[in-house]
């Protein structure tokens, strides 16, 4: 709760196999991996600020199932949010903008719940399902 994670050489948070925290409050920025990365686990990721991370703003993949909820996710070199290799999880009230790929990407994921978000000015797609990727995608503002 409340804390910087800044200028990192690699990732800014990892949350792995089997983990459950809860991250809230926090500045995750100007990280040389991704921003926040769930591998293998759960959590609540919410009311956080991640910008300006080399990789993905928030990167979900192996099956990790996290509640990611309003947070503001921009200015990443990547994705926004990026669910990927049979992740899912609950993505919901997030401001994903101007991230150099797509806002959020789904791609080869399990169903990730995907609503009430708000995605505009990313150098993607506002919303990319692909590679076999399924999702339920209800309410969200695709600017």
């Amino acid at each position: 709760d409340g804390n910087d994670v800044v200028g990192n050489s690699s990732t800014g948070v990892t949350v792995a196999t089997g983990a459950d925290p809860t991250m809230r409050r926090n500045k995750v920025t100007d990280n040389k991996g991704h921003g926040v990365c769930v591998d293998k686990a759960q959590g609540l990721v919410e009311g956080n600020v991640v910008s300006g991370n080399s990789g993905d703003g928030v990167h979900v993949r192996n099956g990790g199932t996290p509640e990611v909820r309003g947070n503001e996710i921009t200015g990443s070199e990547g994705h926004g949010l990026h669910v990927c290799r049979a992740a899912g999880g609950v993505y919901e009230a997030n401001q994903v903008h101007a991230n150099r790929k797509d806002g959020i990407s789904i791609r080869g994921a399990e169903n990730p719940t995907v609503t009430k978000n708000v995605i505009f000015g990313n150098g993607g797609q506002a919303l990319n399902i692909c590679d076999g990727g399924t999702s339920t995608c209800e309410g969200n503002d695709l600017g």
